[in-house]
C-alpha cells in the first residue's frame, strides 16, 4: 500500500532505522526487510536514504570495546552476573507471566533493557545488505544496486 503509506513514510522511516540497531536479532532483520520492501515500493528515493543509513551505522562495531577470550569466558561463567535476570527474550512468554498478566506484553511494557551495543547497528546493516543484494538485482528489479555500491561497503565491513 505505496499510496496509503505515503504521508507517515518519514515516520515509518524514523522507526525502521531504530529498529536496524534494536538489541534483538529478529527485530533487526524484520526492519532490514520492511526497508526492502521500502525500497521497491519507492525506488531510487528510499534507496539512497537507506545507504546514507548503512553508510552511517556500518562501522559501529569499531566502537564495540575488546574483549580478550579470557574476559569472555569469565563473564560467561560469572554466576552473580546470571542470578536473578531475565532469562527470555522479548516477545516470549516470560512478559506475559509476570504481574500484570497478559495484555501488558512487548518491549514497551516487559520492563527489561539494556543499552544497544555498537555490534548491533552494524549487524543490522548487514542484514540490509543482504536485502539489497537479493532485491535489487537483475533485470526484473525496480531499483538495481551495483557492485559500484556494494564494494565500498563490503571493503568496510572487512577492514
Amino acid at each position: 500500500y505505496p499510496e496509503e503509506c505515503r504521508p507517515e513514510l518519514n515516520t515509518l522511516m524514523e522507526r525502521w532505522t531504530e529498529q536496524m540497531t534494536d538489541q534483538i536479532w529478529s527485530v533487526r532483520q524484520d526492519a532490514a526487510v520492511a526497508l526492502g520492501d521500502v525500497i521497491i515500493a519507492y525506488g531510487e528515493e528510499m534507496l539512497q536514504q537507506v545507504l546514507k543509513f548503512i553508510n552511517k551505522n556500518i562501522g559501529s562495531a569499531r566502537e564495540q570495546p575488546a574483549m580478550t577470550k579470557e574476559e569472555y569466558k569469565r563473564r560467561q561463567n560469572d554466576v552473580e552476573s546470571h542470578t536473578n535476570t531475565q532469562l527470555y527474550s522479548c516477545g516470549s512468554l516470560a512478559p506475559k507471566l509476570r504481574k500484570g498478566g497478559a495484555g501488558r506484553i512487548g518491549c514497551t511494557s516487559c520492563g527489561i533493557t539494556r543499552p544497544k551495543a555498537p555490534w548491533e547497528a552494524t549487524d543490522g546493516c548487514i542484514y540490509m545488505i543482504r536485502e539489497l543484494c537479493l532485491r535489487c538485482n537483475g533485470q526484473e528489479a525496480p531499483v538495481v544496486i551495483t557492485d559500484e555500491v556494494l564494494l565500498p561497503l563490503m571493503t568496510e565491513l572487512i577492514d
